[in-house]
């Protein structure tokens, strides 16, 4: 089966989604499974920062339920 991409279907951000999915897969391949969380974040934040890519690192959001 052909899939059409519509317009909706395009990434609004195409080169920072692949620079990141690159990062993603580069912290999974350096830490294996069954790694912690914080783990995998304190990868994600260093290539974050080698790669000059502004974050902000577990920002506190409001309760969105009751």
């Amino acid at each position: 089966m052909l899939m059409m991409q519509t317009k909706r279907d395009k990434l609004i951000y195409e080169g920072l989604t692949y620079k990141l999915r690159g990062i993603l897969f580069e912290a999974s391949k350096e830490l294996g499974i069954y790694r912690s969380e914080k783990q995998y974040c304190d990868v994600i934040e260093k290539l974050l920062k080698e790669r000059g890519i502004p974050y902000e690192r577990e920002k506190r959001l409001p309760p969105s339920f009751e």
